[in-house]
Formats: structure tokens, sequence, C-alpha cells
């Protein structure tokens, strides 16, 4: 690895860079998958030579966000990729290597971006990286590095955006379980309160179990207000608030 005196990086400085980007995505251990996005980001920004912005972007099913940026030229020039469906990040999301370019306006391997993206974006030299998850193949996701500079980028910020976007991957996959692992409490927790309502406005109006939810739905609908919340109304006040003309047609509420 070269760095831009031209020494090459000794492998305690290598080292000391894995042992502190460890420590910077530790501390972001209870962030979501946004947040953690954003954290990566600056740290990137902050440890690579040349970096002006950045950003993290995400493929799903031939579809892209960015997941996280620092600044209007990483967003922009994500964007244009996106709209393009050409790029150094969507190949970088679509292949296994690493792009980076010397000046993106007189590449040839992407003609239409490299046309707009100094001009609409202020892109320069840009530098991207596909991160690989091992345990969510599903996952395509990328860190982006942009620099209005030209030739912005030398070995040694390729090698440090290396080890950056290993320790990105598994702090990424770490926030999107815990994201998951959250939302699946929080149906959990949804579906009981849900289905406690259900089971009071059962016993009130001597109704079936669907027709306990569709009271739910209509209550819901006429206030306009979230399923979830009407049950927890029903749960701490042992009532339904309807319609009065739906109250008096409730199912089996003369039984």
């Amino acid at each position: 690895m070269t760095s831009p005196n031209g020494m090459s990086a000794s492998a305690e400085e290598l080292l000391g860079l894995f042992l502190r980007f460890n420590r910077a995505l530790d501390k972001a251990h209870s962030l979501t998958l946004q947040d953690t996005a954003a954290a990566i980001t600056r740290l990137t920004v902050e440890s690579i030579a040349g970096a002006e912005q950045a950003s993290i972007s995400e493929g799903r099913n031939g579809r892209f966000r960015t997941l996280g940026s620092t600044g209007p030229m990483a967003t922009g020039g994500d964007d244009l990729q996106y709209e393009l469906r050409s790029g150094p990040c969507v190949d970088a999301l679509s292949g296994d290597v690493v792009y980076r370019t010397v000046d993106v306006g007189a590449d040839a391997r992407w003609p239409e971006f490299a046309r707009r993206a100094t001009a609409e974006t202020g892109t320069v030299s840009l530098m991207s990286f596909r991160l690989f998850f091992e345990d969510d193949i599903d996952r395509v996701t990328g860190l982006n590095i942009y620099s209005s500079r030209r030739g912005a980028f030398d070995d040694t910020a390729q090698t440090v955006g290396t080890v950056l976007a290993t320790h990105s991957a598994r702090a990424l996959l770490t926030a999107a379980a815990r994201d998951k692992a959250v939302n699946l409490q929080q149906a959990l927790e949804s579906n009981r309160e849900i289905g406690t309502a259900m089971g009071i406005i059962m016993a009130i109006h001597k109704v079936t179990r669907e027709d306990a939810f569709s009271l739910l739905r209509i209550a819901s609908q006429n206030s306009n207000r979230k399923l979830i919340d009407i049950a927890t109304d029903v749960v701490d006040t042992g009532m339904l608030d309807l319609p009065t003309a739906t109250a008096r047609r409730s199912p089996r509420a003369s039984d």
C-alpha cells in the first residue's frame, strides 16, 4: 500500500487503522440501519485522504436507494447512477470489484454518467466498493466515496476503503438484524394488543372473532386512526367508539 507521500504504509499502521474502525463502529452497536449507515459515511470521510463526501447504497430487486450520505454531491451522484442504471456505484453493487476513477468526466466506462456527473453534482473522482454479507446473500450494498478533485484517490485510499468496507459490512448486517428483531417485537406486541381488544369486543358484543376484527377496522377507518391505536383504547377503556349506525347494526349486539 502506498501513501500520498510515496511511502508504503506499514503493517502496524494498517493494524491501527483496523482497530480504530472496530472501536468506532462498535460505538454504533445500538443504532438503526440508517443511523449506522450515516455513521459509516462520516467515518469514511474522516479516514480516507481525498474523500469529501460518502454514501451507502443498497440494491434490491433491481431497485436502488441511498441508506446514508454526508452531502449533496454523494446523494446527487447516487441518484444520477440510479436513474441511468450506470456508474461505478451501480457496477460495484452488481459485481465483485472496486471501481476507482481518476477523472469521471473522461471515463469511457460510463459515458452518460461521465457527461453529467461533474456538471450536475461536482463529482470528479469517485471510488466504490461492494460490501459482502456472508449471512445475507440477498443484501447488495456499496460504499461510495466522492471528491471534486482529479485523481483524489490513490492506492492508500483504496486500501483504507477496503478495510472500512469490510468493517462496514459487519456493522450494517448487525444493524439490519437488530432492526428486524425490533420490528418483529413491535409486530408481536401489536398483535397481542389487537388480540386482547378483540377478546374484549367479543365478550361485550357477543360476536365472533371475525366480527370483532371487523368492528376494530370500522372504528379505525371512521376515526382515521391506526388499528393498533384503536385496540389500545379498547384495552385501556373497555369501550369501542363506533359510528352510531354501525353500533346499531353490530353483529349480534342485540342477542
